[in-house]
C-alpha cells in the first residue's frame, strides 16, 4: 500500500529542502517500479502555487481549505520565513492542529523552527541549519538541541527534523530505511550518487562554512584529505604546507576552533565511513586507505564515535 508524503511548501522556502527529500522517494518508486509514495503538495498562502526562488511549484491545495483525515508523513520544507518572529501564525497554527492526523511528521533545516513554535519539539532531539544552531536552543531551552548530526528522530519514532539545506536528503534516506530497509535505501543513495552521513550523533565533527574560509585554510585541508594515506602525524603536514606546528595550530583555533590533529582524526574516520559502507575493502585495506597506523586504531576511532566494532558498523549498512 502506498505511504502518501504531504509537502507543506512556503513562499521564499528553500528550493533543495524540498526536491532533494522528493527526488529520493520518487527515485525509491523508480527503482522498485512500485508505488512505494504517493504525494500531496499544500501551500500554505492562499493560493494553489508557491514560489521557491525563482521556482514555481503548483500545489494541490492550500493549509486554508484542506484539512487532513489521515496521512503517512509531513515534510516541512525550511526558509528564510521559518525563523521569524511574526508573519507565520496560520502556518503554526496549522501544523498544531494537524500534526496528529500524521503517522510522522518531518522538518527540513530551518523548518524546525515551525515546530518549535508549535510545541511539538519540548523535551525531544531536534537540529536545524549550523547558522541558527544557537538560535534554536536560546529560543526554545526546552528542545533538545543537536549540533553535530544531519538529522534525529524522536523516541516515538514521529518526529524528524534535519540540519541544513542537503542535510533533508540524508533524513529522507532515513525515512526509507525505516519504510522498507536499509539496503534499498543504500541503493537509492548510489542512484542519485549522494553519499549520506553516518546517522550518529559525531560529538566530534564541526559544521564547516568553506565560503568562510581562508585560502590557506583551503589549501591545508585539500592537503590533509587527498594525503591521509600516507600522513604520519601533524609534523608530516607543516613539513608540506610551509607552516611551523604552532603556527598550524593557530591557524585551526582561529578558523576551525579545533585542533590538526583533531581535524585529521575526524578525516580518517569519515573516509573510513564511506569504504565500509560503500566498499567490499577488507578492514585492513580500509584502514590502510584512512592511514590508521594500524587496524587496531582503526577499531578504537570507529567504536570511539559509534560504539561498534568497524564489522558491526559495516553489518549496519550492507543486506
Amino acid at each position: 500500500m502506498s505511504k502518501e508524503i504531504v509537502f507543506l511548501l512556503s513562499n521564499k522556502g528553500y528550493i533543495l529542502d524540498f526536491s532533494g527529500p522528493m527526488q529520493v522517494f520518487e527515485s525509491a518508486n523508480s527503482l522498485s517500479g512500485k508505488k512505494l509514495y504517493t504525494f500531496k503538495f499544500i501551500s500554505t498562502s492562499d493560493i494553489n502555487q508557491v514560489s521557491l526562488g525563482s521556482t514555481k511549484i503548483v500545489c494541490d491545495d492550500n493549509i486554508y481549505s484542506w484539512q487532513p483525515v489521515k496521512s503517512n508523513t509531513l515534510v516541512i520544507p525550511g526558509g528564510d520565513n521559518c525563523t521569524k518572529e511574526a508573519g507565520e501564525n496560520e502556518i503554526i497554527a496549522w501544523v498544531k492542529k494537524y500534526s496528529g492526523k500524521f503517522d510522522r511528521v518531518a522538518s527540513i533545516c530551518t523548518a524546525s523552527f515551525i515546530l518549535a513554535k508549535a510545541g511539538l519539539l519540548n523535551n525531544k532531539p531536534a537540529t536545524t541549519h549550523w547558522f541558527y544552531v544557537n538560535e534554536l536552543r536560546e529560543k526554545f531551552p526546552d528542545i533538545e538541541v543537536f549540533n553535530n548530526c544531519s538529522y534525529t528522530e524522536d523516541n516515538q519514532g514521529k518526529l524528524f527534523t534535519s540540519a541544513g539545506v542537503s542535510k533533508g536528503i540524508d533524513l529522507a534516506l532515513f525515512l526509507l530505511e525505516k519504510d522498507i530497509d536499509i539496503s534499498f535505501s543504500n541503493d537509492v543513495a548510489r542512484h542519485i550518487m549522494f553519499t549520506p552521513e553516518p546517522r550518529i550523533y559525531d560529538q566530534y565533527a564541526i559544521p564547516i562554512d568553506y565560503s568562510k574560509l581562508s585560502e590557506r585554510m583551503k589549501f591545508i585541508l585539500q592537503y590533509i584529505d587527498d594525503n591521509l594515506s600516507t600522513l604520519v602525524n601533524v609534523d608530516s603536514i607543516c613539513d608540506n604546507v610551509g607552516l611551523s606546528r604552532r603556527q598550524l595550530s593557530r591557524v585551526f583555533k582561529s578558523e576551525l576552533n579545533m585542533s590538526p590533529a583533531n581535524y585529521v582524526e575526524y578525516s580518517r574516520f569519515k573516509l573510513s565511513d564511506y569504504k565500509l559502507r560503500f566498499t567490499s575493502m577488507s578492514l585492513l585495506e580500509v584502514s590502510n586507505v584512512a592511514g590508521y597506523s594500524d587496524l587496531n586504531s582503526m577499531r578504537r576511532s570507529i567504536r570511539k564515535r559509534t560504539g561498534l566494532s568497524p564489522s558491526e558498523y559495516r553489518q549496519l549498512y550492507k543486506p
